[in-house]
């Protein structure tokens, strides 16, 4: 299988929660973690397709000068984002194709992750976080 026959066809957002515990004026951070949660190949009469459910959790802590500060979080953002891809080949999707190959993937997760959280913020006292769109931050 080539990378070349792998497209992203959809990017949804199955579930979303956001937690806010307090507001805090005076700045702080925020930490992203993302885990693949699954990988699952879907071949029928529409095409060769795979998906992958990504895991996105958001946390931000009021202080910006303690790295190392583990204090409970003043909000949190958790998502569960499944990303569609349609394969042009016969060839179907394995695990070990898709890790030995996640560093084409991590642009497109981290992306969607992006948009996601964007989007998810707007609206609200979080709508100054402005998620990045660097890989794997």
């Amino acid at each position: 299988m080539n990378l070349s026959d792998i497209k992203l066809r959809d990017v949804n957002v199955k579930n979303s929660l956001m937690k806010i515990n307090s507001i805090h004026q005076d700045g702080g951070k925020y930490h992203i973690t993302m885990d693949d949660v699954e990988l699952r190949v879907d071949n029928d009469e529409d095409g060769n397709w795979f998906h992958t459910d990504i895991a996105v959790v958001v946390k931000g802590f009021e202080s910006i000068d303690n790295p190392d500060d583990e204090s409970d979080p003043v909000f949190e953002i958790n998502l569960l984002v499944t990303l569609s891809y349609e394969i042009n080949s016969e060839e179907e999707m394995s695990q070990d194709f898709y890790e030995e190959n996640h560093w084409f993937f991590d642009n497109f997760i981290t992306m969607s992750a992006k948009i996601s959280i964007d989007k998810l913020v707007a609206h609200t006292v979080l709508s100054t976080i402005d998620a990045p769109w660097s890989a794997r931050f």
